[in-house]
């Protein structure tokens, strides 16, 4: 089976899957791809059988076209339709009885935008993809709007690389339960949709008595980044890659995540894998499969400095084996998707 992927910002948790899609179904792979994001540098490993081309690397449209053709795919990926080039391409394959699969992250908020899209979808959309792929709940309202059969969506689309990160939690098991570490983790771009400023802010306004101990470590980078100085309960690290994320696993007590928008929300999924209780804005799409409230985390008001602060103290009130628990149960809930599932979804399309 050839897959032809058309990506925008290539992340190392996709190249994950499609790494698992080679592996398991002996698949080929050609991904075209914007720009690497400076804010997300990711790093590819090479393999024999994935492809990986930069869309600058093509002067026009037509020699775009003419490449993809040359690869001869079985299927289609394409993530979202807001590159007109990517568009014209799925069509072409569409008309060629090709499946074609549109992925799509954007949550159902009812704008004016979204509501034209479901009255131009059957005239548009739906004659370009042939199947819908959403990563959970919040946005499969949005497919069906779009008059997707139930059918031909399906869901998992996003998953972060579940088996590594589960790995790391089983490594570092017995010495957090002998000793749990005190130490919030954010991980992601340092920019204000994030909410980077409202966490630093906050935890930094704790006094000793309220931290408990707790600490706090950020790590990425961003345009945010000069308004936030490291202080004696608050580090800053630089981006890391993906294979260098399970050394901050053992010092790492919780995750905190807190977007003012974000789609889903990867880093949620493969913290939860690495066993570590969650704390997650009701605005990440991720909740619904990775958080069970009480249970395994806690979700607060996205934009809510004080719900934010309360979500806060309530971790730093907690013991050290409540703590040990929740991130038991997170590392079992994160086996709800995975690079396994995800190869095996698309493998279910292809297939029907």
């Amino acid at each position: 089976m050839k897959l032809l992927v058309l990506y925008s910002e290539l992340a190392g948790y996709f190249y994950s899957c499609i790494e698992t899609l080679v592996k398991e179904h002996d698949a080929e792979v050609t991904i075209i791809m914007w720009p690497v994001n400076k804010q997300a540098p990711f790093n590819f490993a090479k393999n024999s059988k994935i492809t990986i081309r930069g869309k600058e690397e093509f002067k026009d449209r037509a020699a775009l076209l003419a490449y993809c053709n040359e690869q001869q795919p079985d299927i289609l990926y394409t993530s979202g339709w807001m590159d007109k080039d990517y568009l014209k391409i799925a069509s072409h394959f569409r008309k060629n009885g090709k499946p074609v699969i549109v992925a799509l992250d954007t949550q159902w908020f009812g704008t004016a935008r979204q509501w034209l899209a479901t009255i131009l979808s059957p005239l548009y959309i739906k004659r370009i993809f042939t199947n819908i792929w959403v990563p959970g709940l919040f946005q499969y309202e949005y497919a069906r709007r779009l008059s997707f059969d139930r059918r031909k969506i399906s869901t998992g689309m996003y998953s972060g690389n579940q088996p590594f990160f589960y790995d790391t939690f089983l490594k570092n098991r017995e010495a957090k339960k002998a000793s749990y570490p005190r130490n919030f983790i954010y991980v992601g771009r340092f920019s204000p949709e994030k909410g980077t400023l409202e966490l630093f802010s906050i935890f930094n306004s704790f006094t000793a008595e309220e931290r408990n101990g707790w600490k706090l470590t950020f790590i990425g980078t961003g345009p945010l980044r000069d308004q936030m100085n490291e202080t004696e309960s608050i580090e800053i690290k630089n981006f890391l890659q993906p294979h260098e994320l399970p050394s901050v696993v053992p010092n790492a007590g919780c995750l905190v995540f807190p977007s003012n928008r974000d789609a889903w929300g990867v880093s949620v999924h493969e913290f939860c894998a690495a066993g570590l209780p969650l704390l997650v804005t009701d605005a990440a799409g991720a909740i619904t499969a990775f958080v069970k409230e009480g249970y395994n985390g806690f979700t607060f008001q996205a934009g809510n400095k004080e719900s934010l602060k309360k979500a806060l103290l309530h971790i730093m009130k907690l013991d050290d084996n409540e703590l040990y628990q929740m991130g038991e149960r997170s590392a079992s809930l994160s086996f709800q998707i995975t690079p396994q599932t995800w190869a095996a979804t698309l493998m279910s399309i292809y297939g029907n």
